[in-house]
C-alpha cells in the first residue's frame, strides 16, 4: 500500500550524502547578547505554551494503539483490525480521498465467510541508482501472486528483489530511510537485461508486505514491473457498513470475538500505474483505540519543562549577567 523508496545504505549516494552532512562552513560574527537574550526568552514562552497545549491535545484526541501494521489501503484490498482490549473505543478512519471508497464493517469471527479477490497493477516504473523502490500491500489472511519485471541497464545482474513482512521491512530500513541489503536474503536476483523476469510469491497474514527492489551500485538501472494479486479475504456481501462521521467510524461496544474490517472495492480488477479514473490508487488510513498514553503526556511535560528552564536561564544570562 503506497509506493516509496530511498537510498541504499553503503551505496555511493549514501556516502556522498553522509560526507555532505558532516561538512562544515565558515564562521560568522559574534551575536549581540541582548538579541540572544530576547531570542531565548521568546523560546521559553513558546515552550510554555506548548507544555500546556500539547498534553491537552494528547488527552483530548489520543493517538491510541494501532491494530494494523500499515497506514494505507490499495484498490481491491482489505485490512483487518483485531482488538486486544475490548474495554477501549476503537476507531477506523481514512483521509478525505477515501471518502467515496472506504467501507468499514464490524463482524463476529464465528459467523465469517471467506472469498478471494484478485487485482493486477500494470506498468510501475522506477530508475534505481544506489537506491530502492517498493510497493506495499495488505494481506488479511493469505495471498499468492505473480510479479513481472523488465530491467534495462548495465547492472541488472546486481538488482535485488525482496518480499518483506512489516517486521522485516522495519528491521531493514533505518531511521534515515536507508535500506540495508544485508539484513535479509533477497528473494530474487541476477535479473536478465532487456527481457521480462518472472517471480511468484505467497505470504500469510494478517500483515503488510513490501515488494522491494534494491540497486546498490552506482550504475543506474530502469525497471518496469507489474504485480498480480490473489487475496483471501472476508466476504462482506450481505454485511451492512458502519456509518462514518467525518471519514471516521467509532465503536464503543466491541465484544470479544468481534473484529473490524476496512476495504476499498474497485469496480475493475486491473489498472495502470497513475490511472485515477476509478478513484485514487490508495489512500491513508488508521485503525486504533483511544487509549491515552499517560507516560507520553508526562514525558512531554518533563521535556518542555526542562526546555523552559534552560531557555529562561540563558535569556537572563544574556540580558543581565552578560550585559
Amino acid at each position: 500500500m503506497g509506493r516509496g523508496g530511498g537510498t541504499v545504505a553503503g551505496s555511493k549516494h549514501s556516502v556522498e550524502k553522509e560526507e555532505k552532512h558532516h561538512s562544515s562552513g565558515g564562521g560568522g560574527g559574534k551575536a549581540d547578547p541582548k538579541v540572544m537574550g530576547v531570542i531565548f526568552l521568546i523560546l521559553a514562552v513558546i515552550f510554555l505554551i506548548l507544555v500546556i497545549a500539547v498534553p491537552i491535545a494528547m488527552v483530548a484526541s489520543p493517538a491510541g494503539d494501532s491494530c494494523i501494521k500499515g497506514e494505507s489501503l490499495n484498490r481491491n484490498e482489505q485490512v483487518l483490525c483485531v482488538p486486544d482490549d475490548y474495554d477501549q473505543t476503537w476507531v477506523a478512519e481514512y483521509e478525505a480521498a477515501g471518502a467515496k471508497y472506504a467501507k468499514v464493517y464490524k463482524y463476529a469471527n464465528a459467523t465469517v465467510k471467506y472469498t478471494y479477490r484478485n487485482y493486477t497493477w500494470y506498468n510501475y516504473y522506477a530508475k534505481l541508482k544506489g537506491s530502492y523502490d517498493y510497493f506495499e500491500f495488505s494481506v488479511p489472511f493469505y495471498i499468492t501472486g505473480r510479479l513481472a519485471v523488465y530491467c534495462d541497464g548495465k547492472k541488472c545482474d546486481d538488482l535485488k528483489l525482496y518480499l518483506l513482512s512489516s517486521k522485516e521491512f522495519n528491521e531493514a530500513v533505518d531511521s534515515n530511510g536507508e535500506f540495508h541489503e544485508k539484513t535479509h536474503k533477497p528473494d530474487f536476483k541476477d535479473f536478465d537485461d532487456e527481457q521480462w523476469n518472472y517471480f511468484t510469491y505467497q505470504a500469510p497474514g494478517p500483515d503488510y508486505y513490501y515488494l522491494l527492489f534494491s540497486n546498490k551500485k552506482s550504475k543506474s538501472v530502469e525497471i518496469l514491473y507489474s504485480i498480480s494479486m490473489y487475496n483471501k479475504i472476508i466476504d462482506t456481501d450481505g454485511m451492512t457498513p458502519a456509518t462514518p462521521k467525518e471519514n471516521k467510524c467509532e465503536f464503543k461496544d466491541m465484544k470479544k470475538g468481534e473484529y473490524l474490517i476496512m476495504e476499498y472495492v474497485s469496480p475493475t480488477n486491473a489498472s495502470y500505474a497513475g490511472d485515477t479514473s476509478q478513484g485514487p490508487e490508495y489512500f491513508a488510513i488508521k485503525m486504533h483505540n483511544l487509549r491515552i498514553s499517560w507516560g507520553g503526556v508526562v514525558a512531554v511535560i518533563i521535556i518542555f519543562g526542562l526546555l523552559i528552564i534552560a531557555c529562561a536561564i540563558l535569556g537572563v544570562y544574556y540580558l543581565i549577567l552578560k550585559h
